[in-house]
């Protein structure tokens, strides 16, 4: 009889523990599901173009402080969502927004010439001052 109680003591033990570890996988698999799941932040970005490289999709930019993130600087940053032949050329005083992900990878979206988004456009036929309309009414600006 004693025979039996050792091996059954250790069957017991072996399938104990082994009923414990998929309860302590399945929370370690939730915390790194948690963990893997990224948000990312995204910070106005001011500056001057200063190089491009197409093939890496990238632009040097030379930049202000970037919000709570950067300070100013000159750096590299790859662009996304854009084409290098419609972005500003070298020199160009811009704007773009930075997004910055929790793995602390960065990029640029919506690169666009300072000013451009806020300039309206002009009807070259008319001064500020003596703007009229169609039928000919002065309107006052």
């Amino acid at each position: 009889m004693k025979k039996l109680i050792l091996p059954f003591l250790i069957t017991a033990y072996l399938v104990a523990c082994a009923a414990e570890e998929p309860a302590s996988t399945t929370v370690d698999t939730a915390t790194e599901a948690t963990a893997g799941a990224s948000s990312e932040k995204t910070y106005e970005l001011t500056g001057t173009i200063l190089g491009r490289s197409p093939e890496a999709s990238t632009l040097r930019i030379d930049h202000q402080e970037i919000g709570d993130w950067m300070g100013a600087m000159t750096m590299t940053f790859p662009v996304r969502d854009a084409q290098f032949d419609t972005l500003p050329p070298d020199g160009a005083s811009i704007t773009a927004t930075v997004h910055v992900s929790d793995g602390g990878d960065y990029w640029v979206t919506d690169v666009t010439e300072a000013g451009q988004e806020l300039e309206p456009e002009a009807d070259e036929g008319a001064s500020e001052d003596e703007a009229t309309s169609a039928e000919g009414d002065e309107l006052s600006i």
